[in-house]
């Protein structure tokens, strides 16, 4: 694979490195790289026409100095640091940039500008870019041009969008048997329209209702799924709002978490749904139905592979009791992950938006 020797090369393999350490159908990005208006305090940003854009002095200064600083050991911990977040940083935009088959750019500008869908579009792709930006490094052969970068220590933003992203792919990675990384991958790698769909495909085809539901209703149901899961995802968007930075922590766990037992409730009335009797055969009489009704009984009832019970909608007022009632949302939290605040700037996705931003610690 085509390693970046060189500052142009970097910004030439940046898309393809992202899309082939991701599996991801394709790239959007459109071959331009610009500077990010200096004023702005964000360090990168994804524009929905496919340009990406990044800070000259945080950003694309630090990888022009460690190209020309190629192969130089022993570089002290804070230049290594610089590197590695350039290069997180422009991981994180390229994973704004991936798509799934058949995005519509519209549609995943709609669903971002929602509560549900700006938390889950970027604490996915941020988390995603955490777990994989030794990856990243591998892919690009960094490790040779600024040897200990991969020790570096990391930089992380968004740090309740990544929790109520990490409880989410927890729980689901936990029920389905695919693991977390996996379900963070799916989900990552596909865009804003399309992620909770992603999720609730991986619900559903890991759960008997492939068995029961007809082929041609799986879209439908995934739909149902998807929708299911949105009203509870946007209460980490309002975890924000909680000023104790261990209880907002516990309180996007609790959300994500919830959102992903929502699905997992909407499978047991799918299944509720399909498993019923047509109309003419529930009008029997005499011993016919006496029989039905004693096969019918909850102590002949057979089995299924859902067995959990159903959860309690979540909402998240601030507070100490919303943080007793968050704690018990499952997942230990990642505790590397820190609210950002003015000093430590992050990216965001740009592009016209019809929601208000809250400030530097919600930009990207």
């Amino acid at each position: 694979m085509p390693k970046a020797t060189t500052y142009r090369q970097l910004l030439a393999e940046q898309a393809p490195a992202a899309v082939r350490i991701s599996g991801a159908h394709h790239s959007v990005w459109n071959g331009r790289t610009e500077l990010t208006d200096p004023a702005k305090p964000v360090d990168g940003e994804a524009e929905w026409h496919g340009t990406v854009r990044y800070n000259d002095q945080r950003i694309l200064e630090p990888t022009r100095e460690m190209f020309r600083n190629s192969r130089v050991h022993m570089q002290d911990a804070a230049t290594l640091r610089s590197y590695r977040k350039a290069i997180k940083t422009m991981l994180h935009e390229n994973v704004h940039m991936l798509a799934g088959e058949g995005s519509d750019p519209r549609r995943n500008q709609a669903e971002y500008n929602t509560p549900h869908g700006k938390a889950a579009e970027e604490g996915f792709t941020e988390l995603y870019a955490i777990q994989k930006t030794d990856d990243y490094i591998d892919e690009l052969g960094l490790e040779d041009i600024a040897p200990g970068i991969k020790a570096a220590g990391k930089h992380e933003i968004y740090a309740e969008y990544v929790q109520g992203a990490d409880a989410f792919a927890q729980t689901i990675g936990s029920r389905s048997g695919l693991g977390s990384e996996e379900v963070v991958r799916r989900i990552a790698t596909v865009g804003a329209a399309q992620k909770f769909e992603a999720a609730a495909a991986a619900i559903y085809d890991t759960s008997d209702l492939p068995g029961l539901v007809p082929d041609d209703q799986r879209s439908a149901a995934v739909q149902q799924i998807a929708e299911a899961m949105k009203k509870d995802y946007a209460q980490i968007d309002q975890a924000q709002n909680i000023k104790d930075p261990d209880l907002r922590r516990k309180a996007a766990r609790a959300a994500g978490g919830a959102a992903a037992r929502a699905g997992y409730d909407e499978i047991r009335n799918i299944r509720r749904q399909w498993s019923m009797p047509a109309p003419e055969a529930r009008v029997e009489r005499g011993a016919n139905a006496e029989q039905t009704r004693s096969n019918d009984s909850p102590t002949n009832a057979p089995a299924t592979l859902e067995a959990t019970t159903a959860a309690t909608p979540h909402s998240l007022p601030p507070g100490l009791a919303t943080a007793v009632h968050a704690s018990r949302s499952g997942a230990e939290p990642l505790t590397s992950a820190t609210r950002l605040d003015e000093a430590d700037m992050g990216s965001r996705r740009g592009g016209t938006q019809t929601a208000p931003e809250r400030g530097p610690e919600v930009q990207r």
